[in-house]
Formats: C-alpha cells, structure tokens, sequence
C-alpha cells in the first residue's frame, strides 16, 4: 500500500484488469480510491449475482421468487402469531405496496393468511398457513445446505469478516445522506 492508503497493484495482472495502463506504467499501477471503490462495487455485484443466480434455481423449483421466499422466511422465523406488513416492509426493505402484491401472490397460492392485528384494527397480520410452514420447513433447510455449499470455501473466520464488511457497507449507504 503506497501513501494517503493507495493501493498499488503489482504488474501481473492483465491490462484490461488495471484499466488498461499502457505499458510504461505496468511495472507499478498507483490505483486511485475511486478505482478501488469500484473494483469492490464490481466484486460486490459479481458475488451477489452468483450466488442468487444458484439461489433462484432452488426457488424455481418451487414456483417462487427470491422475493416470495423472503417473505416466506420472515414469517416463517416469527412463529404463528404472524407479523404486519409494514414490519414485513421493513425487515425485507422494500415498499409497504412491493410487499402488499407478495402477499396477495403468496395468498392465492395458499402460503400465507391475512388476519386481523389484536390490538389494533388498523393493522393486518399476515401468517404461514399451514401449506406456508410446511414449504417453510422443508425449504429453509435446503437453502442453508445451498448456502453452505457455495460459501464452505471461506473459512469461519473468513464469513465472520464478510458479514462485518457487508454489514458496515450496508450500515453506512443507509446512515448516508441522498446526494
């Protein structure tokens, strides 16, 4: 790492990689912070867009999106009481409308079950109905097994370290103001 924390790339990696530096400065890239940003945001969409593409072979086994089984787990992990909509909202973070249309989707195909809040009449519930926690119970396994099998490459330590960079990341995007 060089001064003022720029990193410097060794001469081995191919010119498209370094962003194409002529060959006069292949011996030693100076890449800017920007550069490195967008090599981490590149890296970012890269892992996510393979890990879901496995992941959403799982769910079109099933006839489901990735955003169905979101719902589907958080319900799932809140036991039989259910939980609001907007708290669905929130946890999955998406709008309260993006997550009405899940529900009503999940509705007609027998997985989950409006009910009236008991403390408040203004507030829906939505649960698992019996067909939902089944799908839940024998889903939610497979998808960790899934998991694991393309994550078992890192070591715990490693996935202790990505949750703690990720969580930053999406901590710090969220605290920050709109430019």
């Amino acid at each position: 790492m060089g001064r003022h924390g720029i990193v410097i790339r060794a001469a081995a990696q191919p010119a498209r990689e370094r962003g194409g530096v002529s060959t006069m400065d292949q011996a030693s890239h100076v890449e800017r912070p920007e550069e490195s940003a967008e090599r981490v945001w590149h890296a970012l969409l890269r892992a996510t867009s393979s890990v879901r593409a496995e992941m959403r072979k799982e769910f079109a086994r099933r006839d489901l999106t990735g955003a169905q089984w979101g719902l589907i787990r958080v319900l799932g992990e809140a036991g039989p009481e259910g939980v609001m909509l907007s708290d669905i909202s929130e946890r999955l973070l998406v709008s309260c409308g993006n997550t009405t249309g899940i529900v009503d989707r999940l509705e007609d195909a027998g997985y989950v079950v409006r009910t009236p809040h008991p403390q408040d009449r203004r507030a829906i519930l939505a649960k698992l109905s019996d067909r939902g926690r089944e799908l839940y119970l024998q889903l939610a396994p497979v998808l960790r097994q899934r998991a694991a099998s393309l994550l078992g490459h890192l070591t715990p330590a490693e996935r202790a370290s990505l949750i703690a960079l990720l969580t930053r990341i999406a901590d710090q995007v969220t605290a920050a103001p709109d430019n």
